[in-house]
């Protein structure tokens, strides 16, 4: 899946699957002990992903870029991740 990170250039997202995988879960209805609960049964990365987003949104009132996600993901699989200039460090 091709997304475009810049205006300039078209690039290849790594993980784009997952990232499109995650968007499909929508926890915003549960309340923090279901979360919970879900986080600790969730068999599949994506749901791990999509739970931790929706924990970020409610912490820290932001969302998550797809690039973000995708380096959620790639920690999770114990992979380094680098993020370029302007992809959401800070």
């Amino acid at each position: 899946m091709k997304i475009k990170l810049n205006p300039a250039k078209v690039q290849e997202l790594p993980y784009a699957d997952l990232v499109h995988h995650t968007t499909k879960h929508i926890f915003s209805d549960l309340t923090d002990d279901a979360l919970t609960d879900v986080l600790r049964t969730s068999k599949t990365k994506e749901q791990r992903c999509a739970v931790i987003k929706e924990v970020v949104q409610r912490i820290k009132h932001i969302s998550l870029f797809d690039t973000q996600l995708s380096t959620v993901y790639s920690l999770l699989n114990k992979s380094i991740a680098e993020l370029p200039t302007g992809e959401g460090k800070t």
